[in-house]
């Protein structure tokens, strides 16, 4: 392959890795932002977005179809999370205890896929069109499918976060008891930020699963990509998150290209270890209300 259109598919999945990681770095941020959990339960939202896209396209034949199954499937895993944090936030449980719930949650979940599915790598059944010829780069149906929806989803979650919600997104996570106190209703907002996790944890794990298929213990690397994005985002809702899971998507695809997975993930892993160990506030913090008597 010629040197130059080796760079331009390099460049091509990057670009499209790195979408991934950014739509997922904005989701883990709102669940941290609001909650102040460290959200590895995320990769569980994923898995079952996968699971339920790949076989339901068994059934339908149809890729759009399966990706709406998947985020519906994810969007009640959502749910059933939000629910398990109100529970031990209403018990006063420590940021570190939920932490700690969140992983265990997040393998149970990868036992559970393991036990009902098998720990083999399953793949959908949906129909491919031919693919297109885009200068001197072949985009096959599913890449096309996928950027365009990854483009249109950034698109509603920018216009989310500039809307009333996204301002509420903001002052709960500044101080949520001031927020409650003013007659707002924090509830609401946290129920629109588990839905729109679900919504895009469902739809990347229903496209990852149908591209690439789906195995249980794929998707704790991805939830660590993203939540090292969403921490180098800063507080930012949406383009901090986008900029830094962009960036992610194209270091990693460089280092698969000319050195090894093993490379970027473990600089990943080790930008993670040094925020725990010399800023764990960026781990563990509370929420500013959280701090004062």
């Amino acid at each position: 392959m010629h040197l130059s259109l080796l760079w331009l598919e390099t460049a091509k999945n990057g670009l499209v890795n790195g979408a991934l990681i950014a739509l997922l770095a904005v989701a883990f941020s709102w669940i941290y932002r609001t909650t102040r959990v460290f959200h590895i339960t995320l990769g569980a939202q994923i898995l079952a977005g996968a699971y339920a896209a790949v076989y339901f396209s068994r059934l339908v034949q149809s890729f759009a179809l399966a990706a709406i199954a998947g985020v519906f499937a994810s969007i009640a895993v959502s749910m059933v999370l939000m629910r398990a944090n109100s529970s031990l936030q209403r018990r006063e449980a420590s940021n570190a205890l939920r932490l700690i719930a969140s992983v265990g949650l997040y393998f149970m979940a990868v036992g559970i896929c393991a036990i009902l599915f098998g720990p083999g790598i399953k793949r959908g059944s949906v129909p491919l069109g031919s693919s297109l010829q885009v200068g001197p780069l072949l985009v096959s149906p599913t890449d096309l499918h996928y950027t365009i929806a990854l483009i249109t989803v950034g698109i509603v979650l920018m216009l989310l976060v500039r809307s009333p919600v996204g301002m509420g997104i903001a002052a709960v996570g500044s101080n949520r008891r001031l927020y409650s106190v003013l007659g707002h209703a924090e509830g609401r907002v946290l129920t629109i930020v588990h839905i729109t996790t679900g919504v895009i944890a469902g739809f990347c794990g229903a496209f990852e699963g149908l591209r690439n298929g789906v195995e249980p213990y794929g998707y704790l690397p991805i939830t660590i990509f993203a939540a090292v994005a969403a921490l180098l985002g800063g507080r930012s809702l949406f383009l901090g998150p986008i900029i830094a899971g962009l960036v992610l998507g194209c270091l990693k695809s460089i280092a698969t290209q000319t050195l090894s997975d093993a490379w970027i993930d473990t600089a990943i892993y080790g930008i993670l270890l040094i925020a725990v160990c010399f800023w764990p506030r960026l781990v563990l913090a509370p929420a500013v209300d959280e701090e004062r008597p």
